[in-house]
């Protein structure tokens, strides 16, 4: 549940082509604008950072007021792949700054 939250962290991996493990931190307002919907947005396009856009619009003044999204560059898509060495690291990398995020002063 988001609504009055103070923090919010997202985990999801990425393929952009860089390197497998590699750690992207992305503050949640840079992923908060709906993209152009000239055809209309199909559910099955609807992505977790389309839903920031839309908890931003949804829920005004009771919209979290820090959300950050990490991004863990993965190798493999395929549902069920074991994670290679790198992304484990970068996994652990994650672990350890949301400890470090959560653990300060809200």
């Amino acid at each position: 549940k988001m609504r009055g939250a103070c923090r919010v962290i997202l985990v999801d991996a990425a393929t952009t082509g860089a390197e497998p493990g590699t750690v992207y931190r992305v503050p949640g307002e840079e992923l908060e604008e709906l993209p152009p919907l000239d055809g209309g947005l199909h559910t099955h396009q609807f992505r977790w950072d389309h839903a920031l856009a839309f908890g931003r619009w949804l829920l005004a003044d009771q919209y979290p007021a820090e959300i950050t999204v990490y991004l863990i560059e993965i190798a493999d898509t395929t549902p069920g792949a074991e994670l290679t060495p790198a992304v484990a690291a970068g996994m652990q990398l994650v672990a350890d700054r949301i400890r470090a995020e959560w653990l300060r002063p809200g």
